[in-house]
């Protein structure tokens, strides 16, 4: 399994939107693009890689977005999703395929919420994710998957 992890991996790109940081990730070139030329997104850098397709031990990196706060969101949790979905956001797919814990070497992908935007963002720097949890300004929201790295 981890020697073919690799090859139906794709980048996991981060795009954040105007003074608000409203962040989007896609594995998709087609929607990266469409994110940056129709919407205004602006590459970040990349949040590890997400696999293509499921593999055994896999699950599904589940996508949200609320049409009203313009809010978008990421879980690999069912339970999440589903009490996301009944707060009005809604399923728009699957992102991709992540692990639900550490294997072949794959690294954490942290979440949090920004307080006052209410906005969830998401990272696989764990100094970056350290500055957040501790300013004060985010709400730390642990690990949502693990994905494999950036090679």
């Amino acid at each position: 399994m981890c020697r073919a992890a690799p090859k139906v991996a794709a980048n996991f790109v981060r795009m954040a939107h105007g003074p608000a940081r409203n962040t989007f990730f896609t594995a998709d070139p087609a929607s990266q693009a469409s994110a940056s030329g129709r919407f205004g997104f602006n590459y970040v850098g990349i949040a590890g890689r997400v696999l293509k397709c499921p593999i055994p031990g896999s699950v599904p990196l589940y996508y949200l977005a609320h049409p009203h706060l313009v809010e978008h969101t990421y879980t690999a949790s069912e339970a999440e999703r589903d009490l996301l979905i009944a707060r009005g956001y809604r399923l728009n797919g699957i992102a991709g395929y992540v692990f639900n814990r550490p294997v072949c070497g794959s690294v954490p992908l942290y979440k949090w919420k920004v307080i006052a935007t209410n906005k969830h963002d998401m990272t696989i720097d764990k100094a970056e994710h350290d500055v957040r949890a501790a300013n004060g300004l985010n709400i730390d929201l642990g690990v949502v998957a693990y994905v494999l790295p950036v090679a």
